[in-house]
Formats: C-alpha cells, sequence, structure tokens
C-alpha cells in the first residue's frame, strides 16, 4: 500500500508519498487498571483524517489506528480479514462471498449493519471494476464478475479502501478500526480505543514536532521517535530502546520540476548525484544506489545508478535562465547545501536560490499546481510491492510536479487496467523509461534504517503485520 514525504509515501490513489523523515510509553495508574498510552511526534499533522489521503506518510499512520480494510495481506499472498467472520472465493476468481463481523462499529451510533456494509463494498468495488451483480442474505453479500478479478484481494487491503464513514466534523472520518478521533487540532491528535483492554495501549497521542530543539525529545513517555528525521533521535532512544531495521521499499528522489525540458536533462545530467546526497543529508554514511525512484522489493526496480550524460550545448546563450528555486526542509545542511548548490551554477551557469520551508508548510503546497519550487528532494514510500504507489504523484495531476508527461499519461490507464502481473512489467518498464527520458526524477538512493521502540512490548516482532514505520498499534500487547 501506499505515503509524502520530503521522506513520502506515495500513493494518491494507490500509493504513498513520504514527508520528511523519517517520526512509549506513557503509563498512568488508576488503582488496579494501568492505562498504557502510545505517544508519538510527527513532523506534520494532516488537515483532515480521511481515507482519500492514504498515500501521504502520516496520514496512513493515523489510518492505520482509526480504519480496517477489508483484508490484511502480510506477504501479498495470504489475506486475512479483521471485519469479516467468513468470506469465500472461486476457483476461477468471479465470484466473492464476504459475511461481516457486524458487533463491529463505526462509532457510538453506527454499527456494521448488513446494509451499512453492502453500501461500502459497492462504493469501493465500482472503483475497480464497475461490472458486477451483487445480492444479499441476512448475514452476508455475495459478488459476481463476468471475468476473473486477479487483483480485487489487493485492491480490497488498500487503505485508501478502508470502509469509512464521514463524521459530524467535516475533517475526520470514522473507521471500523480500533480507535477513534476524540481531540483533533493543528499541534494534536487524540485517539482512544472504542473498547478498552488490559494488556494494550488504550490511548494514542500524535503530537506535532518542532525539530531539535522540541523540548519533547526528553519525554520518557514518548514511546515513537520514529517518525523524526533519524538525525535528531535522541542518544537516550538508541540506547535504550529495542531495534529492529532494514531496508525500505522507499526511494529518496528529486524532483526536477521546470518546464524547459533542455533545462531538467542538464539538470539530470551535470549534477553530481554524491555530491547532492552528502550535502543534503550530512548526517547518513551510507547510500544504497538505485536505477530508477523504484526501490528495491516494488516490481520494475532496478539497482545501480541512474545513467546520467553532462551534455550542456542545449543551455540558452546568455545570462537570461532564472534561478532555479530549491525548497531545502532539512535542518542540518544549509552550509553543504549551500556550497554544493554554488559548485552545480559554476559548472553549468544555472543559478540556484535555496528558500528553506517548514514541513508543515510543505505539507500544505505540496500537492498544489503551480508547485513553488524547481528542485525538491522527496522521499516516495510503500506499504504494498505495487508501481502505482510511486508512479501516482508523477503522472496524475496535481502530482508532484507542474510538468505534464503526455505519453506516460496515456500508458497508465492501461497499467491500471491491467490484473496480470506478466503484462504489467513491461508497461511499467516504458512508463519509467519515459519519465527518465523527460527527466523529472533523479533517483538518490533508497532508505534503509533502524526503528527504535520500547522494551515492553510483547510482540513487537511477531505481532500481526508489525511493521517499523507504520505499527498496527492496537495489534501490540505489553
Amino acid at each position: 500500500e501506499n505515503r509524502i514525504h520530503p521522506l513520502m509515501h506515495t500513493h494518491i490513489k494507490t500509493a504513498l508519498i513520504a514527508f520528511l523523515s523519517a517520526s512509549i510509553l506513557g503509563l498512568s495508574s488508576c488503582a488496579r487498571k494501568q492505562d498504557h498510552t502510545w505517544q508519538v511526534l510527527l513532523p506534520v499533522i494532516p488537515p483532515r483524517i480521511s481515507t482519500e489521503l492514504a498515500g501521504i506518510n502520516v496520514e496512513l499512520y493515523i489510518l492505520m489506528q482509526t480504519h480496517e480494510p477489508l483484508f490484511r495481506t502480510d506477504d501479498g499472498m495470504n489475506f486475512h480479514s479483521g471485519i469479516l467472520r467468513d468470506w469465500s472465493r472461486s476457483l476461477d476468481s468471479k465470484q466473492y462471498r464476504f459475511c461481516p463481523d457486524t458487533s463491529l462499529s463505526f462509532d457510538p451510533t453506527r454499527d456494521l449493519s448488513i446494509a451499512s456494509f453492502r453500501a461500502q463494498i459497492e462504493r469501493i468495488t465500482r472503483r475497480f471494476e464497475p461490472a458486477y451483480s451483487i445480492t444479499q442474505d441476512s448475514a452476508c453479500i455475495s459478488l459476481k464478475f463476468a471475468k476473473a478479478q486477479l487483483g480485487y484481494f489487493d485492491f480490497l487491503s488498500l487503505y485508501e479502501n478502508a470502509p469509512t464513514l464521514k463524521q459530524e466534523d467535516p475533517r475526520i472520518e470514522a473507521g471500523l478500526g480500533p480507535y477513534k478521533v476524540v481531540d483533533f487540532s493543528a499541534k494534536k491528535v487524540v485517539l482512544v480505543r472504542k473498547t478498552p483492554i488490559s494488556d494494550g495501549y488504550n490511548k494514542i497521542i500524535l503530537q506535532l514536532y518542532s525539530g531539535p530543539k522540541d523540548p519533547e525529545l526528553d519525554n520518557r513517555q514518548i514511546t515513537d521517535f520514529n517518525r523524526i528525521p533519524p538525525s535528531d533521535l535522541p542518544g537516550w532512544v538508541k540506547t535504550g530502546y529495542q531495534d529492529i531495521g532494514g531496508s525500505l521499499p522507499k526511494s529518496f528522489n528529486l524532483i526536477i520540476n521546470h518546464q524547459d525540458h533542455r533545462i531538467r536533462r542538464i539538470i539530470y545530467g551535470c549534477l553530481d548525484l554524491d555530491g547532492l546526497r552528502r550535502a543534503y543529508f550530512p548526517a547518513r554514511n551510507t547510500f544504497h544506489n538505485l536505477m530508477t525512484f523504484l526501490p528495491v522489493g516494488i516490481p520494475g526496480a532496478e539497482t545501480g545508478k541512474p545513467a546520467q550524460t553532462c551534455d550542456k550545448s542545449d543551455l540558452p546563450a546568455g545570462d537570461s535562465t532564472p534561478p532555479l528555486i530549491f525548497l531545502n526542509w532539512a535542518n542540518d545542511n544549509e552550509a553543504a547545501l549551500r556550497r554544493f548548490t554554488r559548485d552545480f551554477s559554476e559548472k553549468t551557469r544555472i543559478p540556484v536560490e535555496i528558500r528553506p520551508i517548514t514541513t508543515n508548510d510543505l505539507a500544505v503546497v505540496l500537492l498544489k499546481r503551480p508547485h513553488p519550487y524547481n528542485l525538491l528532494i522527496i522521499a516516495l514510500d510503500s506499504v504494498r510491492p505495487d508501481a502505482q504507489a510511486f508512479l501516482d504523484y508523477v503522472i496524475t495531476p496535481p502530482g508532484l510536479l507542474d510538468v505534464d508527461l503526455p505519453r506516460a499519461t496515456r500508458l497508465y490507464p492501461r497499467l491500471l487496467a491491467e490484473k496480470d502481473p506478466a503484462r504489467r512489467k513491461p508497461l511499467t518498464a516504458e512508463i519509467m523509461g519515459e519519465i527518465t527520458r523527460q527527466a523529472v526524477v533523479l533517483p538518490l538512493f533508497q532508505d534503509a534504517r533502524r526503528f527504535h521502540y520500547p522494551t515492553g512490548i510483547k510482540n513487537i516482532n511477531t505481532g500481526n503485520g508489525f511493521q517499523g514505520e507504520y505499527p498496527n498499534i492496537g495489534d501490540l500487547r505489553l
């Protein structure tokens, strides 16, 4: 599945864009009962809580607590459900039967009934394949398609397709997850468990991180520091928390948002890739190379560095080239980035203006045309092995670009409609080739990092689908 970042989980419809990046156990006792609180620092508070924004990194983090898709899958093959008490599909993948657990509720006044479940399934299924028939009995619904629907379960496992209902507060949607929203402001979101338990987290507090001087870095009650930049991680967390790690399906990339293809090609071909990585991420010691912005683990990914050829013959004559606007959301690279852009300008005669921006301000302008930048480093990531999670923000307006990509745009619907993995592969390769020719995304590296959590969590490594970056907090036990 998919998220945004200067660190970005991509998926505007099915992807995840990762914002900057990345971001305990709070205990209060009352008589014999302990109320365990999960506290997390976020680089940005989303403007609303909606499945429509499931592709945004921090939004997905919240939705994984408040919402539940029809299925979850740990490996893309084996599916399990927290919503259905029974389900089946025919061998030819044309017929499906779903029997919901009607003890679940969206909120205190709206339970999951057969009628409401049918409405949700029809709303979701129409986006996948509008040609189907549906029947219903007292406990289950059945769907029938004219052709095999090989990707239907994958589609139903996306958080943007999770059952959801509008709330009285238009900023908040209610889902079938274990938690509900009880407080939502510009600096804090508070969730509480719908049905409290004695051995898990009954409350989640998500608060805005203000930067490396934030006093919350000394707060020993914070459970999750994994959403803040790794360079800001307190030393006591590194030594006192347990950690898990490995490569992530996340790529860091330079977005080249310029209408002149000649300028884009010069930036893509002449920019010192290693130098930019070191300048923008001075605290990193290792960079895992990528040929395209699809990270290893996503079909269509390639290892190695992108092919760069520095040809300045197309540079416009004279000194009339306006400065490139380079938005910088990092807080530890000002001097190094200034030196790098100065060297680039001397090499190419293209001036660069660095403009600092907070992640909150970036969140406001990131997905609106026209974008206020020519250069932006962003992380694209996904929680499912699907190239669509990475392509949406590059191809589908408003996305990250003001540059239209006509050929990729024509090919993309074919990729979305194709359910056969063998046929999707060459389509993905053709689209990626066109994006490379247009020089709008220069891949920098694939992310690999360690995640730190308190030692008291019993199933941090073996819990249902636990992922270091996106935990299902409701599944964790103490």
